[in-house]
């Protein structure tokens, strides 16, 4: 039977799942502004080098701009936190969010499952009640 335990371990494994193979947008809210800011910037741009990172982020406004050792710190933090996926070596490195795979649906299938529990417990009911019924009849 499913209990407290069961949701617990699969709660643990969703996050261990999370750590491995990526993050949810949802999640870009707990995110410093500036490591934000950057994580929008590669969510509309998909893959961008280091380099358009770094124009671009001089286009940005002056108190939201982030000088060259700001922006390789952010960048490697976000690497650091499976945010992002960096590519290559040295000045052909290049950056993608690291976005996690939606998980498919199990509802219908969690759905028949337990209507075919149910079915089963109300059949194993219906039999223990009709085994004893004719044993009370007869005493």
């Amino acid at each position: 039977m499913p209990g407290l335990f069961d949701r617990v371990q699969k709660r643990i494994q969703d996050i261990q799942a999370a750590e491995t193979t990526g993050i949810s947008p949802l999640h870009l809210r707990d995110l410093q502004p500036e490591l934000r800011r950057i994580m929008r910037l590669l969510l509309r741009e998909i893959e961008m080098t280091y380099s358009e990172i770094r124009e671009t982020a001089q286009d940005w406004p002056d108190d939201q701009r982030l000088n060259d050792a700001d922006l390789q710190h952010a960048l490697d933090e976000l690497t650091k936190q499976n945010w992002l996926i960096r590519m290559g070596e040295a000045e052909v490195v290049t950056y993608k969010v690291n976005l996690r795979r939606r998980a498919a649906s199990n509802l219908s299938q969690d759905l028949w499952g337990n209507l075919n529990n149910r079915v089963e417990q109300f059949a194993a009911e219906v039999k223990s009640s009709q085994a004893t019924t004719p044993d009370e009849e007869q005493e």
